[in-house]
């Protein structure tokens, strides 16, 4: 599924699939809650690692932005 090995997301698509969210969305999230998706190599990508972290965060309430 993803370019970037098992640990990592690579592209909107691919983010936004994994969050079962719309691309636009996940883009936004990344501007209002710090989702953390970084733009490399003309690219953007995410690790499932610090996704998930940040998942179990927004769901005990813990907001970092």
């Amino acid at each position: 599924m993803s370019g970037g090995g098992d640990d990592t997301l690579v592209g909107w698509k691919e983010i936004a699939a994994y969050l079962n969210v719309s691309i636009s969305t996940a883009r936004r999230w990344t501007r209002t809650l710090a989702l953390p998706a970084y733009r490399l190599a003309g690219g953007v990508r995410c690790s499932r690692l610090e996704l998930e972290r940040w998942i179990r965060e927004r769901r005990r309430g813990v907001v970092t932005a």
